[in-house]
Order: C-alpha cells, then structure tokens, then sequence
C-alpha cells in the first residue's frame, strides 16, 4: 500500500472511531451524590437523565472538536460558567478527523429540569455524521 494509501486509511479509521454511535453501559438515569461538587457527562450519557443537588457544577466534556454546544436550556436551572472551550489534539490525529475536545461547565443555580445539548452533522473530513450521532443531550433534574 503507498503512503497515502496508508494515511487516508488511518485517517478514515480514526474518524470512524471518533463518530461511534453513543452505546453507553451507563442506566438511563441515574441519581448522583448530593455531596459532589461537580459532574462531567459526555457521549456515553447521551439520551440519559441526572438528578442533582442546587451547588453542583456539570461539565460537559464531549470528544470531537465538531461539536457545538447549544447550553442550557433554561439558565435559571443550570447556568453557562463560561463559554464552550474548543481544545485540538493535533499529536495524535491527522488534520480534519476532529480530534480534541469541546468542554462546557454549568452551574445549578435553581431547581427544576433543563437540558444540556450539543449538535454536529461532520464525524471526521468529509465524513457525514448517521442521524444517531448528531445530537447529545442530557436532562438534568435540580433538587434544593
């Protein structure tokens, strides 16, 4: 195989391994410590339900640098600390696969339910993401 035979393998490779569906073993929800101080969801908890205590900060930490988060859903519930950070990890992948993290963290200020969303349509160059990969959103229930 020649060199760029071999490259544009690897690059399809890690693109595919980057848009992999959101297969988690995690449950559908789940009720975390009151005494945490702070959350990180991603991929895996995509579709997923938490409930949490007034205090607690929530990172969303998702892997591709072709995430936009959208925030919250309502900021009374969960405020945006910050804005999205977008960190490149250009040692290990090749350019245009996406490679790096997109990170929000939310602080929850009032009880109640919002949504913590993020969209994409490119999983990697040229590479459309399937339906089931471009959407992640997890509901978060405050308690006081």
């Amino acid at each position: 195989m020649s060199r760029r035979g071999l490259v544009a393998a690897l690059a399809l490779l890690v693109a595919l391994q980057a848009c992999r569906g959101f297969a988690g073993d995690d449950p559908p929800s789940a009720r975390l410590d009151s005494g945490a101080s702070t959350v990180t969801v991603s991929e895996g908890n995509s579709g997923q339900s938490i409930e949490i205590m007034r205090g607690v900060h929530v990172q969303v930490v998702l892997h591709s640098t072709y995430w936009q988060l959208k925030g919250s859903s309502d900021p009374s519930i969960l405020a945006p600390e910050g804005s999205p950070r977008t960190q490149a990890n250009r040692s290990e992948c090749l350019p245009g696969v996406g490679c790096g993290t997109v990170t929000q963290s939310f602080l929850a200020v009032g009880s109640g339910r919002a949504e913590l969303t993020a969209e994409r349509t490119v999983c990697g160059e040229a590479l459309a993401c399937r339906p089931d990969q471009r959407r992640f959103t997890v509901s978060v229930v405050v308690r006081d």
